[in-house]
């Protein structure tokens, strides 16, 4: 097994593409948190996000309880200490 390494943090908040007048539904506005830029430096880790990311659908997505099951192990890492900067805890452990 290879050691992993973190290759990049990407952030970005719920947009909406789509156009109100459009006839075709597929073409309507609809939001996504999908649409996301990668950062340079520290980035803050909240309880439930990184600082500027966001999800447009939090009923699915986002949140303590909705995460795969791979990072479990990290998840409990992380809470040691909430309030660290990732960056500088991933650092650490």
């Amino acid at each position: 097994m290879q050691n992993p390494q973190l290759c990049s943090i990407q952030v970005g908040l719920p947009q909406t593409i789509g156009i109100e007048e459009a006839t075709d539904p597929m073409d309507r506005p609809w939001s996504t948190g999908f649409l996301k830029e990668p950062i340079q430096g520290l980035i803050w880790l909240g309880k439930t996000n990184l600082m500027g990311d966001g999800q447009a659908d939090l009923k699915n997505h986002g949140g303590f309880d909705n995460q795969s099951m791979q990072t479990q192990s990290l998840k409990s890492r992380l809470l040691i200490n909430l309030t660290t900067p990732l960056i500088e805890y991933l650092l650490k452990i």
